[in-house]
Order: C-alpha cells, then sequence, then structure tokens
C-alpha cells in the first residue's frame, strides 16, 4: 500500500466500516442455538478484550480511532496492523467498538474481526472462529480500488 495514501485510505475505512457492517451482533441467531457455548466464547473475547475498556490501551497498541461516531454505530478503533495481517484470531479482533457516555466517557460495546476479502478468503468468509456459531459476515466495499474488499463481523 502506497504510504503517501495510507492516512487517508484508514480514514476513509474508519468512516465507513459502520455503514457496510450490519451483521452487528451477527451470532445472535447462534446464541440462540447453542447459549451456552455461544456465551461462554463471548464471555472468552469480553476477558481477553478488558483492558481495551479504555480507549487509550487500544491506542497504544496500534488502535487508530476517529473523533465521530460511524454512522451511528459508534467509535471504531481499528488496528490496520491485524487487518493486513489477514489472519483472525478469536481473542485479538481488528477493531473495538465504543459507545459514548452521558458525561462524554467512551465505553467498549463491541468488538469487530475485518479480514481483507483476499486469499486465502477470497471467495468464502474465516470460518472456525467461534467453535459453536457460524456467523454470517458482511462484505465492505469502500469504493475505492486502492483498498480491498473487507469482510466484517461484530460481536
Amino acid at each position: 500500500m502506497d504510504p503517501e495514501h495510507r492516512p487517508f485510505q484508514r480514514r476513509t475505512v474508519l468512516k465507513t466500516i459502520g455503514a457496510g457492517a450490519v451483521s452487528s451482533v451477527a451470532l445472535s441467531g447462534a446464541v440462540a442455538a447453542h447459549r451456552g457455548g455461544v456465551s461462554r466464547e463471548l464471555a472468552e473475547v469480553r476477558s481477553a478484550t478488558a483492558e481495551y475498556n479504555n480507549p487509550a490501551n487500544a491506542e497504544a497498541d496500534g488502535d487508530e480511532g476517529e473523533d465521530q461516531a460511524v454512522c451511528g454505530m459508534g467509535y471504531h478503533y481499528v488496528n490496520f496492523d491485524l487487518v493486513m495481517d489477514g489472519r483472525p484470531e478469536k481473542l485479538r479482533p481488528e477493531g473495538m467498538v465504543y459507545g459514548e457516555t452521558s458525561n462524554g466517557n467512551r465505553i467498549l460495546g463491541a468488538v469487530e474481526y475485518i479480514v481483507p476479502k483476499a486469499a486465502p478468503y477470497e471467495t468464502e468468509p474465516p470460518s472456525g472462529l467461534f467453535d459453536y456459531a457460524d456467523p454470517e459476515w458482511d462484505i465492505l466495499d469502500l469504493g475505492n480500488p486502492a483498498i480491498p474488499l473487507l469482510w466484517t463481523l461484530h460481536a
């Protein structure tokens, strides 16, 4: 990726990632089918990302955030190194999504898995991320040929 255009592309991704990701809590159908297993897995994710309840910790670990909420879906902080790595890990999501409390503090509300729609995930999204769920991933097209299509999943 051209380093000169990378900041613009990152801002573009951050500003539009929420608009195309409609699978917010995409595991909800699976929760009904395997309530105990999915609940345990989400508890593992919650525990593994507890340090990111403070957005400053996400920033310290390389996540980049925006000053504005994205399309009513909160403030997205994305670790682009993890995205470009292209190997999703259940306990280290590529993105953190924050809401805002009445006093203006940001609070972690969801995690987001973000994977380029490229080999080995060119035709199918990642599978096996969760043992008790086969979540529905969305495809995010930012409309910029310099930025790859992305598979996204909120949990």
